[in-house]
């Protein structure tokens, strides 16, 4: 209802496929007559096995208004027989399709900021903690200014019991850790988690590690910020509460 809401009064174009699968297939949220407006890539949570971009809509509603592009990418899930890894790819070739095809609606392929909420901050975090994989696909790594990353787990150790359908092989469970593949990163990153984000999954402290690491390995300009009062059911609003430190750490990143 609230994305029903959001595109009556903004204009957008759906269902962009920037793959041959179902799953792989984009919303663009815009401005009227957007023109080089700076661009989020957004992709959505729900543990890698449930969700759509079609659900997260009026998560575009507060950038829109200050002139920015919003982009809600849908993925491949593990409950359709896909791995982790597969969303990861998913990410890299949604990032790919807005770096090649944004400017013919109104957006500036040079200005991309990437965003996640849990399994889609784990996504993201997989795609911009080494961004040499970019110089192969044609797409300069200043084209990405830079990451917000909300409600992620950023290490998943081998005895990590997860789904063993998401993680199935200890390969995949180092190949997602985030944490351990920091090489060439955005120039700004903001790591978020709610501070009611703890018990088995412990977003926070995972949240503070990664913070830790990319200060210590990279450069950038890394903040981690922790919102008050929000589980992690909650925390994908963190990502369009205007009133957040995050919010304008984010908006910092489009100028």
């Amino acid at each position: 209802k609230l994305t029903e809401e959001t595109r009556k009064e903004i204009p957008h174009t759906l269902d962009l496929a920037y793959g041959d699968d179902p799953k792989q297939k984009l919303d663009i949220y815009h401005p009227e007559n957007a023109e080089n407006a700076p661009v989020a890539l957004y992709f959505h949570g729900g543990g890698f096995f449930e969700g759509d971009r079609t659900d997260y809509g009026y998560l575009a509603a507060p950038w829109v208004k200050r002139g920015a592009i919003v982009v809600l990418a849908s993925y491949r899930l593990c409950s359709d027989g896909f791995t982790k890894l597969d969303a990861v790819a998913d990410a890299k070739s949604a990032l790919k399709w807005v770096y090649e095809n944004i400017k013919t609606h109104g957006g500036d392929p040079n200005r991309i900021v990437m965003s996640g909420n849990s399994a889609g901050a784990i996504m993201t975090a997989n795609v911009i903690n080494d961004m040499s994989w970019m110089n192969d696909e044609g797409i300069p790594t200043t084209a990405v200014r830079g990451a917000v990353l909300i409600s992620g787990i950023y290490n998943f150790p081998l005895d990590y019991n997860d789904r063993p359908d998401t993680l199935p092989t200890p390969e995949i469970k180092i190949a997602m850790s985030a944490i351990q593949h920091i090489k060439k990163v955005p120039p700004k990153i903001v790591v978020v988690a709610g501070s009611l984000e703890t018990g088995r999954d412990n977003y926070v402290e995972s949240s503070i590690a990664f913070t830790e690491e990319l200060k210590k390995l990279t450069d950038a300009d890394v903040q981690f910020h922790v919102v008050p009062d929000k589980d992690h059911l909650q925390a994908h609003h963190i990502f369009n509460d205007e009133s957040l430190p995050s919010f304008k750490a984010m908006e910092s990143m489009f100028e």
